[in-house]
């Protein structure tokens, strides 16, 4: 092989370095951007500690759950690889109660129908995912990732009668959790189940404040699952 052959080679080798393919400047964008709402559906592990003169008097443990809840979130998904990426979102959740579990009671307050007990949140969270079936118009995906609930308000209703009984602090009551979600996509719409799993106790309720040595503490353990759809509005 002669030397001009060479140079004819590594000339070209060269130019289609600089130069790129049209594909390559017409890849998909790494940014979209996008809407979810969805059904979901919570369970809780409630302990209450009653205590006189800082002695703990009894401790009672039970479970509860939610109605069918609505929640919504706004996302973005930045394209790591080509099947895989990452979705922080920001998103608020209201929680209607079947019990009165925060309210100040153990039991039950008049018949379900008759008493409401809800929990507003807002919360972060950031997933990391993977598709799958990347050629297809059809993208199966699992989710991993962590989320943190931040408890903004809560209300609880006896009849016609409503009342706020308890304002969180800013600093307390961030529920942190781990997540995980299966779903498809296919366009610009996609639909998933999700798990949550929340860890530790640290939606606290103390009733006559924190300095009292007369009172009840109340711990609350979260499990939510969800059914979701999510839209994309930009990419």
């Amino acid at each position: 092989m002669n030397r001009n052959l060479l140079y004819s080679l590594a000339a070209m080798l060269l130019l289609q370095i600089a130069i790129p393919y049209p594909t390559y400047s017409q890849k998909v964008k790494k940014w979209n951007y996008g809407a979810l709402a969805g059904l979901t559906s919570e369970r809780f592990k409630v302990t209450q500690i009653s205590k006189y003169q800082n002695e703990i008097l009894s401790t009672y443990t039970y479970a509860a759950t939610s109605w069918v809840n609505f929640g919504g979130a706004l996302w973005a998904e930045r394209k790591l690889f080509s099947t895989w990426a990452l979705v922080p979102s920001v998103g608020y959740e209201f929680v209607h109660v079947q019990d009165n579990i925060l309210t100040g009671g153990i039991q039950k307050s008049g018949s379900k129908s008759d008493f409401k007990e809800t929990h507003h949140y807002l919360s972060l969270a950031i997933h990391l995912r993977k598709y799958f079936s990347n050629n297809s118009s059809v993208k199966l995906f699992v989710d991993g990732g962590l989320k943190a609930d931040r408890l903004i308000r809560f209300k609880n209703e006896y009849w016609r009668y409503k009342n706020e009984t308890w304002k969180p602090t800013i600093l307390n009551n961030i529920n942190p959790a781990l997540v995980v979600a299966a779903g498809v996509k296919q366009g610009r719409w996609a639909v998933s189940a999700e798990y949550q799993y929340f860890l530790g106790t640290p939606l606290v309720k103390r009733y006559r404040g924190d300095l009292m040595p007369n009172g009840v503490k109340t711990n609350l353990e979260r499990q939510n699952v969800s059914i979701r759809a999510a839209f994309t509005v930009c990419k």
